[in-house]
C-alpha cells in the first residue's frame, strides 16, 4: 500500500507538509530497488533470516525460480536443510502470500545478489559489524562481507576474524578487546575489500 500512496493523499493527512511528503515519497521511491535477499527477509518467512535469505537468493537468483522450487530442491541447498526448505515452500504455496507478493512485485525492481568472486578478500573469515558506521548501514556492510567471501557474525567469539566498529559500539567492542580480536574502522574495512 505504501507504494500506491499519492502526494495528494499524503498532503491531506494531519501534520504532513510539502517537505515531509516529498521526503517520504523520495524514501518510498528508493525502496523500490531491493536485492532478492533483502526482499526475502522483509517477507518474514518463518526460519528465514539474513544469512538464509542470502543463501537462497544466491542459489536461485530470481524470485520466480525460488517460488517454483520444491521442498527437496530448497532443502538440498547447502546451509538450508529440510525444516527451512519446508517453511519456504509452504510460504510460496499459500494463496494469500502469492497474492501479496504479486501486488508487491509490481512496484519493485528486484536485484540479483552478487556472488563471491574468486580469491575474495574475506574468504573464510567471520566478521562482526557493530555500532553506527559513518556511511554504511549494517545491512550494506554485511552484504559487502558476503560479497567478498566472508560470513557476517552476530556475536564476537575467538573464531571472529575482526570487528568493524562504529560509533556507540557497546558490548561487542568490549568482548572483542577482551578476546584480543582485531577491531577496525569502516574506512579500513572498505580498504580491505577494495570498495
Amino acid at each position: 500500500d505504501f507504494f500506491e500512496l499519492t502526494r495528494d493523499e499524503l498532503l491531506a493527512l494531519p501534520s504532513f507538509k510539502e517537505k515531509s511528503v516529498d521526503n517520504l515519497l523520495a524514501g518510498i521511491e528508493r525502496a523500490r530497488d531491493v536485492s532478492l535477499d533483502r526482499l526475502l527477509v522483509g517477507l518474514s518467512i518463518f526460519h528465514v533470516g539474513e544469512e538464509t535469505a542470502y543463501l537462497l537468493a544466491k542459489e536461485f537468483k530470481a524470485l520466480d525460480r525460488l517460488a517454483a522450487a520444491t521442498e527437496d530442491e530448497l532443502a538440498s541447498v547447502s546451509g538450508i536443510g529440510e525444516i527451512v526448505g519446508r517453511s519456504v515452500a509452504s510460504w510460496f504455496r499459500d494463496p494469500g502470500n502469492r497474492e501479496l507478493l504479486n501486488r508487491l512485485t509490481r512496484h519493485l525492481s528486484i536485484q540479483q545478489v552478487e556472488g563471491t568472486t574468486q580469491g575474495s578478500a574475506l574468504s573464510g573469515q567471520a566478521v562482526v559489524i557493530t555500532g553506527t558506521l559513518p556511511t554504511l548501514s549494517r545491512e550494506a556492510a554485511e552484504s559487502l562481507v558476503r560479497k567478498h567471501g566472508g560470513t557476517p557474525a552476530g556475536s564476537v567469539s575467538k573464531k571472529t576474524s575482526f570487528v568493524v566498529a562504529g560509533e556507540s559500539a557497546g558490548s561487542k567492542l568490549i568482548k572483542a578487546k577482551e578476546l584480543g580480536v582485531e577491531v577496525i574502522s569502516e574506512e579500513e574495512f572498505l580498504n580491505r575489500v577494495g570498495e
